[in-house]
């Protein structure tokens, strides 16, 4: 019988479905053998097989929305490496949401972090004077000792460590560039940049970067202006309504970018629009009007012409949600062997321990699951790391004495060492 003071987690149209989906799970524990964070915590409510168990005591009212239970559903990495390698093929990921969302209703997020993700997220503009104000904050606060990182306390705990913000996010460099000249030669067709928040406030370079590489090979690039946070970081906290709010700012502002292509830099991005705005909006959000592909899962594909590969040795790490949750694994290492001397590195598939905001919350794991990465970095002898993910880019800079790099960037050295 339900407890009296338990509310009910779930609506009974949500409840059919996730009983459906947890009943397919065998508790077999194969993702005991695969988790990050099982694998260095033990821990079994913070596994899938863990918290598939708790969701169901969830659903039969057996126990209600604690800070204990939160602390088991924020501690993953959102990696999809149990969705892609369950035998029974549990969509671990849309349970772990579901939860989250009662969460966010009955315990909910801390205040200034609950006004960010509902009030700045979905206004773009608003969201990036605070990017401005943030930047400038930054700047008086003393810096760590492994750059791009400073510390920018706001609502998170911990000591917890920021990227630092560029002074100008890509939106605005890109708005503020003198105009283009007409092609030579006929474009090929306008592609948008998808930026999401990294890439945009702390990595604009990257952005810079896909922009001339998609000039270079004849398209017209784009970065919509009206565009804002894929809206991620709101479903890691359980707000589905400010999700949809911002899912649907992004869907006006890309489908009013004239684009055929929307290109994402950001994996965990690419996944969110691929995967999850079908689930937001509708399964034909884009109305028909544009394709959303990952930036190395599009070049791969490109007329990239004669390139000069670099003599450095160049190693490719996987991020979790461009190889599990988009299963691309093999265009990013193709366009590396054409761009330098690649080399493979030994578990380069297994996750860096950044995860969204996890490393913020939970650094301590953080830091074991990178000092494995760390570990195989150094085994495969290469020079360079690259990846094609700005959230990996920023938990492996704090780890190792150069910063890794993009997939896009490495490319557009190779096209310029030909000048």
């Amino acid at each position: 019988m339900p407890q009296n003071n338990v509310a009910p987690a779930f609506n009974s149209e949500l409840a059919a479905s996730l009983r459906a989906e947890m009943d397919r799970c065998a508790k077999c524990g194969q993702c005991r053998s695969i988790c990050p964070v099982f694998i260095e915590t033990g821990d079994e409510a913070g596994v899938a097989r863990g918290r598939i168990s708790l969701a169901e005591a969830l659903l039969d009212g057996r126990i209600g929305y604690t800070q204990r239970l939160q602390e088991s559903f924020t501690k993953c990495l959102d990696c999809l490496r149990c969705d892609a390698d369950c035998p029974s093929g549990v969509a671990h990921e849309l349970i772990l949401q579901a939860v989250r969302q009662g969460m966010a209703r009955d315990i909910g997020a801390p205040r200034l972090a609950r006004f960010a993700l509902r009030h700045l997220l979905p206004r773009p503009r608003l969201f990036e004077a605070a990017l401005r104000l943030g930047a400038k904050i930054q700047g008086l606060l003393p810096a760590t000792q492994r750059p791009p990182v400073r510390h920018l306390p706001l609502f998170l705990a911990r000591g917890a460590r920021l990227p630092r913000l560029a002074p100008k996010t890509a939106r605005r460099q890109f708005r503020e560039m003198p105009a283009r000249k007409a092609p030579s030669k006929p474009s090929k067709g306008r592609v948008a940049i998808f930026t999401g928040c990294l890439i945009n406030a702390a990595y604009p370079e990257v952005a810079a970067d896909l922009a001339a590489v998609l000039e270079r090979i004849g398209y017209e690039p784009v970065l919509p202006q009206g565009q804002t946070c894929c809206s991620a970081p709101l479903l890691n906290f359980g707000e589905v309504a400010a999700a949809r709010r911002v899912a649907e700012v992004n869907r006006r502002a890309l489908a009013e970018s004239g684009a055929e292509i929307v290109l994402t830099p950001c994996a965990a991005c690419g996944h969110t629009l691929k995967s999850t705005y079908p689930r937001l909006l509708s399964t034909d959000w884009t109305g028909g009007k544009f394709r959303v592909l990952d930036a190395v899962e599009f070049l791969a594909g490109a007329e990239l012409g004669p390139l000069t590969p670099l003599a450095q040795k160049v190693a490719y790490h996987d991020p979790c949600q461009l190889r599990w949750g988009q299963q691309i694994a093999q265009q990013p290492r193709d366009l590396l062997r054409r761009c330098a001397s690649y080399v493979e590195m030994p578990g380069a598939e297994r996750c860096c321990g950044g995860g969204g905001a996890f490393s913020l919350f939970h650094p301590d794991i953080a830091a074991k699951i990178a000092a494995r990465k760390v570990r195989s970095i150094r085994e495969s002898g290469a020079e360079v790391v690259a990846t094609a993910c700005p959230g990996c880019m920023l938990l492996l800079a704090q780890h190792l004495p150069a910063p890794p790099v993009h997939v896009v960037q490495v490319l557009r050295r190779a096209m310029d060492d030909r000048k």
